[in-house]
């Protein structure tokens, strides 16, 4: 009766060890996910950082060609004057 109850016992730590096995590999499968995650998340924050400088460029660049006059002179040149200013040449 001894050696059955031995023999169960290790067949229980047997399974229990595959278990706990089982449970760090999910873990560190799990703990893997998480940091493709954050390092994908942060390639975004930083795309997300250049397009919105970009836009704020652009936006720059809209109110400038509303502020200039660009004129093209008899020389063939173009002439850029601040609005309500006299011609920079």
């Amino acid at each position: 009766m001894d050696i059955a109850k031995a023999m169960k016992g290790v067949h229980d730590a047997t399974l229990l060890d595959n278990k706990v096995f089982e449970l760090q590999r999910a873990m560190l499968e799990t703990q893997q996910s998480v940091f493709a995650a954050n390092e994908e998340r942060t390639e975004l924050i930083e795309r997300i950082r250049e397009l919105e400088k970009e836009i704020s460029g652009l936006k720059q660049w809209e109110a400038e060609k509303r502020n200039t006059n660009f004129k093209l002179s008899t020389r063939q040149v173009f002439t850029r004057t601040r609005a309500n200013q006299t011609p920079l040449t």
